[in-house]
């Protein structure tokens, strides 16, 4: 992706405390903080550390926190921060429209889109 965008740089959670300039979007891509595994204190730890521009984003993979919690480590380490949280719902409906749109050989129509959301947020209890 970084590339593709050209002015863009990709950097790992280990190394985020990178140049003064701060990120416009930090993204966990891993799988920590979801229900089952560890609770991705590492990575929301590094989120505080890093250099954060100003209205950024932060983007958690992770659709499913662990029982009884509403959010990862990391998203809610963001809203402290002020930055903008995002979970991983959003892809999550994205790539479920995608496969049913290769299947169909259609377009997935907003009002399917929007069903495939509510559907997912029932499963998550949301």
């Amino acid at each position: 992706l970084a590339r593709s965008l050209g002015h863009a740089r990709a950097s790992s959670w280990l190394a985020l405390e990178g140049p003064a300039a701060g990120f416009d979007l930090v993204v966990n891509a891993t799988s920590a903080g979801m229900a089952g595994t560890d609770d991705g204190a590492p990575i929301a730890a590094a989120l505080a550390r890093a250099p954060i521009a100003a209205g950024a984003i932060a983007y958690d993979l992770v659709y499913r926190p662990p029982a009884g919690r509403r959010t990862t480590e990391f998203l809610a380490r963001a809203e402290q921060l002020g930055l903008r949280a995002v979970d991983g719902v959003g892809m999550l409906v994205e790539q479920g429209a995608r496969a049913l749109s290769i299947f169909l050989s259609r377009r997935v129509t907003d009002e399917a889109r929007d069903a495939m959301r509510a559907a997912v947020l029932r499963a998550l209890g949301r």
